[in-house]
């Protein structure tokens, strides 16, 4: 089940994941919730890509299919890609850097914000007593500056995404509609749709 935040009126869509190999119906769940949602937050680890997880990404980026139709667009302006599990090496500037002109080379464009985080560090510092721990903790976890590029991506996308996930979903509705009309005549759906129409 895909899990729904809202962020500067914005909505973030948390999916079970994609080609996770756990239930068959999550890649349908995740395709059907990212098409509508105004924020796709793509998370990979410090490992990067594999093959297929790249693949996947390309296709929410560039090649989404809205519905079953020949339409295509992609997610790639509505998009943050988040390198989780940084404190394996290291969630420091030089190791971002670093990964970053990877993420670049292997094919990532230069117009998706990246952003580094450590979740469990993050998480750990909830249940931590110390306070100087603790900050150390939210600081190595990234999480301030995953909030500054959430709210950056908030600023410089809402209004524009405000207008276009309504038209996204008026889209999808007229691509169900069309595809009842083009369904066989003696359909009575089709032919009721088509004097409405």
């Amino acid at each position: 089940i895909s899990s729904v935040y809202e962020w500067k009126n914005m909505e973030v869509v948390d999916t079970p994941g994609i080609a996770t190999g756990i239930r068959v119906d999550h890649d349908k769940i995740a395709y059907e919730a990212i098409v509508k949602a105004d924020l796709l937050v793509f998370v990979i680890t410090n490992e990067l890509f594999t093959p297929m997880i790249f693949e996947n990404f390309k296709k929410l980026a560039y090649d989404l299919e809205v519905d079953g139709s020949n339409i295509k667009y992609g997610k790639a302006n509505e998009m943050i890609l988040v390198v989780n599990k940084m404190e394996r090496i290291g969630n420091t500037s030089d190791k971002q850097k670093m990964l970053r002109e990877e993420l670049y080379r292997s094919g990532v464009p230069q117009n998706i914000a990246i952003g580094f985080v450590d979740a469990q560090s993050y998480v750990d510092s909830w249940n931590e007593d110390d306070q100087e721990v603790k900050e150390e903790l939210v600081e190595s976890s990234g999480h301030i500056n995953f909030i500054n590029l959430l709210n950056s991506f908030a600023e410089s996308k809402g209004l524009k995404a405000k207008a276009i996930s309504p038209l996204k979903n008026l889209q999808d509705y007229i691509y169900k509609v069309i595809n009842i009309v083009e369904a066989p005549l003696d359909d009575p759906k089709a032919e009721k749709t088509q004097q409405l129409l």
